[in-house]
């Protein structure tokens, strides 16, 4: 379609006649952007799809008859809407149940020491055909783990439901997480009933057993090393402990462990040269050459988008000059992201989708105006410059990608590490050399010597600036869309594509150097705005957060904020990161896995620095590693009649276990406080069993009610004796343990308690008034009594 040029106005402000002139030599960047706005609005706005198929038609029509940009922008726009809205329709929720399951394994199993876990295409549930895909997670046991391929049909018997969405502010939503994926249930279960047949052989099968042979070529060749190789080469980042992987999330470096468009580029120029220099071939038989080896990596790594991403601008960058066609990556990324979002509409709202295409829109669009504005200051000599030249351009390009991406982090992430650019100087140059040896190495073992050596030096590099003081990373709180709308728009005016054409060039660029550096206050705008409602709270509020089978509370005592348990999943930490809410202290009541499991992530999200726990912690069963996540932070031990000022006006009184006390199992030992708040207060119960109890029960306005709301607990007497405006159970929708008990829940129907459960309502939050009583919100709508 010929696109025609409007007329220029010469009332319009200096820099947009050229940025619209730039706009007809970028069509489908502009394409690519109102697919973006469309896609965002199809998804979030709430509308039917169907809504927009009418101004959808419009648009197309008006585009193909009047040849206008803007026609065809607005006819993406709602074409986007209209298909994102479509496939975002989810189906009906299943309840938990237990079902016969035969399915095609349709991505490479992933395997743990815990699991294996799998994703099944044509799949039938108890015999009836079923539209969507099933995630399985396989648990081995004390048996030998089953030896499962893709392409295999497997058959077992498995307790299957629906995944939950956001259950609180800040959470991840693991139902459309898995929906993107095409996959409508999760379950488990054992190995014992499982019947494998191998599959058929096919194109993708035998790729999925090469990666199979590469990965066991690489287990021998670096028994020290093969999870960094693996991880490095496949992107497989199974088989990494949690510290190596947490040393590279720590140093800022993480990136290298995702296959991504970085790895593609290493790969095709070193092919690339290879095939010019040695093999002397043509540019364009190198060019052919290359071009299938990358999409058999894409299919080794799994189709990843980023991986997509890069092998299509590659495609495209590099076939312009053979055309006689002047390339541009803009475009590229734009062709990218178009074709991507067709096939996969919904993968906009992936994570690593998002990271891929920020990152490189900030190195497109960013790194060159930071380049004009840095690189002068090198340019005292030539020889200074040629030695400064490539960490110079290593800075600006992680200061791009990490423009490009800081809306994206700060929700996932919580933190920017500051010395993550000085990491990147020593790691991506020494990831460059990595790459194509560990490909060699495949094939000429004796190189495999000196790339161990590389291995090991990069997770030196990893620990050692992970290992920096904590005061080097600034905590990110999720932008408000506002902001990020606000953050959107400097960068896209600040940008190398926006032209300030009354301006000579370096002050052009300066100018705009300033206006990326103004980005900053933008996310610290953001984090203070997201924590205001946080240190500004005038009372006492306790949020019950919905960690499925588990307990964790916060606690915001007229803005100081502590913790009681962190449940077994990451969404207490969640909720610390999308807030940046820094601990005063952390309570662990007993070291139980659904009460203290997450205690390393909470502490980092947290920045916490005192734990309590009860006195008889020493006398328990603690877990190796929540005894590693306490190593580092200061351990004070409570007993019965300790007092703990949580702010002003705010008490916590510690009423178990008594001093001395020798508990016989670890629930007995729990950590039981009472909140106080003037005459208001909040009864915290950890796992404590009715028989357990040593203490008078104190009449409360808020009682969390002890272990999930089990059998053994919360007798007649106690809910008498503490009489609460408010019953919480903090339980999983589908725990298998029957929480709430039945009989819990008449005894609180009886007493006329109304009772709220986060299987029911996600996040709860209780408001303790000073003049006693509580007022209860939650995040989502759902019926009292648990």
């Amino acid at each position: 379609m010929k696109l025609t040029r409007p007329a220029p106005d010469r009332r319009m402000p200096f820099g947009l006649r050229a940025s619209l002139r730039r706009m007809q030599r970028r069509p489908l960047a502009y394409l690519a952007m109102c697919w973006a706005v469309g896609a965002i609005a199809g998804y979030t706005g709430g509308a039917p799809w169907f809504a927009f198929a009418l101004p959808a038609l419009l648009f197309s029509a008006a585009a193909f008859w009047s040849r206008r940009l803007s026609a065809l922008c607005a006819a993406f726009l709602f074409i986007a809407a209209g298909l994102t809205g479509f496939c975002a329709e989810m189906p009906e929720p299943m309840p938990r149940q237990k079902m016969l399951v035969n399915g095609v394994v349709c991505a490479d199993p992933r395997q743990t020491d815990e699991y294996i876990l799998l994703t099944l295409d044509d799949v039938s549930l108890s015999g009836e055909p079923y539209a969507h895909r099933v995630r399985l997670y396989l648990y081995p046991h004390d048996q030998q783990p089953p030896k499962v391929f893709y392409g295999d049909r497997i058959e077992t018997e498995a307790n299957l439901s629906s995944a939950r969405g956001a259950t609180g502010e800040g959470d991840h939503d693991t139902a459309g997480y898995y929906w993107r994926s095409g996959i409508a249930l999760s379950g488990s279960t054992g190995t014992d009933q499982l019947v494998c047949t191998p599959g058929a052989p096919s194109p993708m099968r035998s790729v999925m057993l090469l990666r199979e042979t590469i990965s066991a070529r690489l287990e021998a060749l670096y028994p020290q090393q093969s999870a960094l190789a693996q991880a490095l080469l496949l992107g497989d980042k199974s088989m990494l402990t949690d510290e190596e992987y947490a040393a590279f999330t720590d140093a800022g470096i993480v990136h290298l462990l995702a296959v991504s468009g970085l790895h593609v580029s290493i790969l095709a120029e070193a092919l690339r040269l290879f095939l010019r220099h040695v093999c002397r071939l043509s540019r364009k038989a190198a060019y052919w050459t290359v071009l299938p080896a990358l999409f058999l990596y894409a299919a080794l790594t799994g189709f990843p988008a980023s991986i997509l991403r890069a092998v299509i601008c590659f495609a495209l960058l590099n076939a312009a000059p053979l055309l006689s066609r002047p390339s541009d990556k803009l475009t590229g990324l734009s062709v990218a992201f178009l074709l991507l979002c067709w096939a996969r509409p919904l993968s906009l709202f992936d994570a690593g989708f998002q990271l891929s295409f920020g990152a490189m829109l900030g190195i497109c669009m960013i790194s060159p105006v930071l380049a004009s504005a840095l690189t002068p200051a090198f340019m005292l000599r030539t020889q200074l410059r040629k030695a400064l030249w490539a960490p110079v351009m290593t800075v600006v390009s992680s200061l791009g990608a990490i423009v490009g991406t800081l809306p994206i982090a700060a929700g996932l992430f919580g933190t920017l590490t500051l010395w993550s650019l000085l990491a990147n100087i020593v790691a991506i140059p020494l990831t460059t050399v990595l790459m194509p040896v560990l490909l060699l190495s495949l094939v000429a073992a004796p190189v495999s010597a000196a790339c161990e050596w590389g291995l090991a030096l990069l997770g030196r590099t990893a620990l050692w600036f992970g290992s920096l003081p904590d005061a080097l990373r600034v905590p990110v709180a999720q932008m408000p869309w506002g902001f990020m709308t606000v953050y959107v728009l400097i960068a896209l005016i600040c940008s190398a594509q926006t032209p300030l054409d009354r301006l000579r060039r370096r002050a052009a660029m300066r100018l705009k150097a300033v206006g990326v550096c103004s980005l900053a206050l933008v996310a610290a705008l953001s984090s203070a705005w997201a924590a205001a409602p946080v240190l500004n709270e005038a009372g006492l509020s306790i949020t019950f957060i919905d960690v499925d089978q588990g307990d964790s509370a916060l606690i915001n005592a007229q803005g100081s904020c502590y913790m009681v348990d962190t449940g077994k999943n990451l969404s207490a930490a969640d909720r610390l990161s999308s807030k940046a809410i820094r601990l005063e202290a952390l309570f662990l009541t007993h070291p139980d896995d659904d009460h203290a499991l997450r205690t390393a992530d909470v502490i980092e999200a947290g920045r916490v620095e005192t734990v309590y726990l009860p006195e008889c912690w020493p006398l328990l069963a603690v877990p190796e590693e929540i005894e590693q996540a306490l190593a580092g932070v200061q351990v004070r031990y409570l007993c019965a009649g300790d007092t703990i000022p949580l702010s002003e006006d705010v008490t916590a009184t510690v009423l178990h276990p008594p001093k001395g006390y020798v508990p016989k199992e670890d629930n007995a030992a729990s950590l039981v406080l009472l909140i106080e708040y003037g005459e208001g207060s909040a009864l915290m119960t950890g796992d404590l069993a009715d028989d357990d109890i040593t203490f008078a029960v104190p009449d409360c306005d808020v009682l969390k009610l002890s272990h999930h709301g089990s059998g053994t607990a919360s007798g007649e007497l106690l809910l008498r004796a503490a009489s609460p405006s408010a019953a919480i159970i903090s339980a999983g929708a589908n725990n298998g343990y029957g929480h709430p008990a039945p009989q819990v829940v008449q005894r609180l129907e009886a007493l006329d308690i109304p009772a709220y459960s986060t299987a029911q309502r996600g996040d709860i939050t209780a408001r303790i008034l000073p003049q006693g009583g509580a007022s209860i919100e939650s995040y989502l709508s759902g019926e009292s009594g648990g």
